[in-house]
């Protein structure tokens, strides 16, 4: 049998099944990460805002990513968390997709800047 029934149990020794669910952990924590740079201004681009003008906003998103990142490479926390460590082209993919995100988001606050699009 192949994937994954609901409520059936799933072993956690599979490292296929545990490479996925870390994984999907890392790259949904790192897009609320960069979503959450985006949505300091609803119209003004990111790249225009001063970074560093809500420092403890920069210190939450840090926070969550270091603790992301001992969840997922710290052999205790690995099994507390049933997670497994990712590698390095892993990471870079998980944060390449991850900060996509903040390119859709200038997209649409350019299209509100010209008024082609307006939100309700």
């Amino acid at each position: 049998r192949f994937g994954w029934t609901f409520q059936v149990p799933q072993s956690l020794s599979a490292n296929d099944y545990l490479k996925a669910i870390t994984t999907t952990f890392a790259l949904l924590t790192m897009l609320q990460m960069a979503n959450t740079l985006n949505a300091r201004s609803e119209r003004i681009s990111i790249f225009k805002t001063r970074f560093f003008s809500n420092p403890k906003l920069i210190l939450a998103i840090l926070s969550s990513i270091l603790i992301t990142v001992a969840i997922i490479e710290i052999p205790v926390l690995q099994k507390y968390f049933h997670t497994t460590s990712l590698t390095i082209l892993e990471w870079i993919l998980i944060v390449a997709v991850s900060f996509m995100i903040i390119g859709v988001e200038e997209i649409r606050k350019l299209l509100v800047k010209k008024s082609i699009f307006q939100p309700a």
